[in-house]
Parts: structure tokens; sequence; C-alpha cells
């Protein structure tokens, strides 16, 4: 069990870290014509974390994020340039929410120190806070605040699964 668990991080990891990229290489175009894939690839993280939250402890929030990231996927495939900007407004309260939230069960389970994924989240409460006090400011630089949040998202999640697998060696 413990197997498919690390397994699924990694997955997610290099999921976070692929889309995270498009925003940095095609900024402008990612958020127009690179929708639809990056709304399939958030639509099945959100599964992949669903999945996850089986016989876990804080089941909800496991499932709670992945009906959001669901939801993101099926806003941006449907409504890729008239929502932007409350996408963006949104975008940022979820990586605020998720930030804080993360950092609290990482101090609960042990994580809290000096590595990478404190620092994670640490970071996405400040892009969250960022986002939601300075959407315009956000709106013009998306591209590269979603993307920068994903490839944080992308080692916490790769941190999680190594440490989940030398945890259960």
């Amino acid at each position: 069990m413990q197997s498919y668990l690390e397994k699924l991080f990694l997955v997610e990891g290099i999921a976070f870290a692929i889309i995270g990229v498009f925003f940095f290489i095609f900024p402008l175009q990612s958020i127009i014509s690179l929708s639809a894939l990056i709304a399939l690839m958030f639509m099945v993280i959100g599964v992949m974390t669903i999945v996850r939250s089986k016989g876990r402890e804080g089941r909800f929030f496991y499932i709670f994020n992945g009906l959001i990231n669901i939801l993101f996927g099926l806003t941006l495939w449907l409504y890729p340039i008239s929502t932007l900007d409350v996408l963006v407004l949104v975008y940022g309260i979820w990586v605020l929410v998720r930030g804080i939230y993360l950092t609290f069960l990482s101090i609960r389970n042990g994580y809290f120190g000096l590595n990478i994924y404190t620092a994670a989240n640490v970071i996405f409460v400040i892009f969250g806070a960022l986002v939601v006090f300075q959407p315009f400011k956000a709106l013009i630089s998306a591209p590269y605040f979603i993307g920068t949040a994903l490839i944080i998202t992308a080692l916490g999640e790769i941190y999680l699964g190594i440490k989940l697998k030398n945890t259960y060696r």
C-alpha cells in the first residue's frame, strides 16, 4: 500500500512540474492555446489526489483539494480566456489555503523543518497572499506565478514521495 502512495506522490509531482514548465516556456500561449492540456492535467491530478485520500488522516483535505483541482481544470477547459481574472484570484486563494493547511499538517506530522517541503509551504502562503491582495499585478504576471507555484508543488510532492519510500523500506 505504501509503495502505491509514494508512486502517486511522485507521479503527481512530475505532472505539476510539467504544467509549471509550460507556464514558463509559453507564458501567454499556455494561458490561451495550451489551456485544454493544462485543464486535463489538473483534472487527472484531482482524481489522483482523491484516490490518494483513501485511508489517510486529513482525508477531507485531499478530497477537497482534488475536487478543487478538477473544478479548476473544468473551468479552464470550458472558459479559458473569459475567466482568466477569476481563475487567477481563485488560484491565489487555493494556493494560500493550501500553503496554510500544509504548514499546519507538516507541523503536526513532524515534516516541518529545514527542508523543501516546509519551504514550499511558506512560499505557497506568500504567493497566495500576493495574488489575493494584488490581483491586477498577479493577472499580468499570472503565468509566472502559476508556473512557479506548480514547480514548487512538484518539489514538495516528490519530496514526500521519496520520504515515504525511505520511511517504509
